[in-house]
């Protein structure tokens, strides 16, 4: 009787084993993307938030000391002041919605790069340090635009934290639009914009900047993104 008794205490035991196991693999499953990507946690994309904008921040600071054509001080005036205010609402979130920022590959990847930026703009001066700094934010914004289209806004389960999301996307669109405009007032005069083919025959229009930033200080920028195409 001990005998059988314990065999089936040894079946109970390894079967609940087993439904811990399938139950975990599970979770584990809900954990990917459709992509088979790993979802960013709300902690971790709450840190994105942080750290791109520390990022911009630092560098403006560099443009606002450095650059030399008031156009590119003015801009950086204006991320200062608006990142400043992203970032304090980002934290504000975090802190009232009891969600821990914590660190993960593409924060740590927007670290390095702002790291390696700083380095190049240390290294330049005058119009190459204006010119470095607007490319390099045509670059910047359009990165973290991507990243809040593909990663941020499909991960996050915050509502209010999703919420920022939408409304920092905004921001970098503005910005970017404005960092655009810069980069083409440095193009000679009567320089005519070129236009690439694209596959489904439509057009991209590089407006210029493209031209200007095309190996900007060893760095090739992200393509801009497509303006002046009609899809039907």
């Amino acid at each position: 009787m001990r005998s059988k008794r314990n065999r089936l205490g040894l079946f109970v035991v390894i079967g609940f084993a087993a439904l811990t196991g399938i139950a975990g693999c599970g979770d584990d499953e809900e954990e990917l993307g459709d992509a088979g990507v790993v979802r960013l946690t709300d902690g971790e994309i709450g840190n994105i938030l942080i750290v791109s904008n520390q990022n911009e921040l630092s560098v403006a600071q560099l443009a606002q000391t450095h650059g030399t054509q008031n156009q590119v001080r003015d801009y950086a005036n204006r991320v200062l002041a608006e990142d400043a205010a992203a970032l304090n609402r980002t934290q504000t979130i975090l802190n009232g919605q009891m969600i821990v920022a914590a660190d993960s590959d593409e924060s740590r990847q927007l670290v390095n790069q702002t790291k390696a930026l700083t380095t190049q703009l240390n290294a330049v001066s005058g119009s190459s340090f204006d010119l470095t700094y607007m490319c390099s934010e045509i670059r910047t914004h359009l990165q973290l635009i991507s990243l809040i289209d593909t990663r941020l806004i499909p991960d996050v389960q915050n509502p209010v934290l999703a919420s920022e999301l939408q409304t920092e996307r905004v921001l970098e669109q503005n910005q970017l639009a404005q960092a655009q405009l810069i980069v083409q007032s440095f193009a000679p005069q009567g320089s005519v914009p070129l236009a690439t083919p694209l596959t489904d025959g439509g057009l991209v229009d590089t407006t210029t900047e493209a031209a200007v930033c095309a190996n900007f200080g060893g760095i090739v920028p992200l393509p801009l993104p497509v303006t002046g195409v009609t899809t039907n």
